[in-house]
Order: structure tokens, then C-alpha cells, then sequence
């Protein structure tokens, strides 16, 4: 996880122009990266993008989460052919045989 700074602008004056009060946080293994510049100090603005980055994080776990779920349970009843669970073969003397995937 990166933080950078950087001049905010907007509302609040001169010490929003002068001093690098926005933060922009960044997760390095998603990808997932969020900027805050409410507030005029840097510490609240880094303070709320970690919030914001955690719960983007979480919706984006969650999301893969209800994705795989979802998966599996439209596989669950696909029939599967050429795999068979279990196969018989008959013996010359008419006696079945087998009971296992690789008869």
C-alpha cells in the first residue's frame, strides 16, 4: 500500500492552494486506489482514504466472493459427460464387476 500527496484546491483558502494536504491511496496487489481532500489537514485525509480504501476493498472481496458462490452453484447441476462416478463391466460368466471410476 502506497500514500501520496499532493495541493488539494478547491474551497479553503490559501492553505488549501499552498500546502499538500490531499492523499491519494493506493492498494498495490488490486490495483484499487482512492483520493481524499475534504478536510484541510493531511493526516484526516489520509486517515479517510484508508477508511474508504478498506471498504472498497471489502465490497470488492465480497464481490468475488458472491461471483464464485454463484458459480458453483450453476455447476452443481450441469451433468457432467465422459466422467462417469462409478462403471460395471459384465465378466464372461455374467457376474458384474467393478464399482469404481477406473474400472
Amino acid at each position: 500500500m502506497s500514500f501520496t500527496a499532493s495541493r488539494a484546491g478547491g474551497p479553503g483558502g490559501q492553505h488549501v492552494n499552498k500546502t499538500a494536504s490531499a492523499v491519494r491511496a493506493v492498494h498495490t496487489p488490486s490495483g484499487l486506489q482512492v483520493r481524499a481532500s475534504a478536510s484541510r489537514r493531511q493526516k484526516d485525509n489520509r486517515r479517510e482514504a484508508l477508511a474508504r480504501l478498506s471498504a472498497l476493498r471489502r465490497e470488492d472481496h465480497q464481490t468475488q466472493t458472491q461471483t464464485t458462490q454463484a458459480q458453483a452453484r450453476l455447476g452443481h447441476h450441469q451433468l457432467i459427460r465422459g466422467a462417469p462416478v462409478r462403471s460395471w463391466t459384465l465378466d464372461p460368466h455374467g457376474e458384474l464387476r467393478g464399482g469404481s471410476a477406473d474400472a
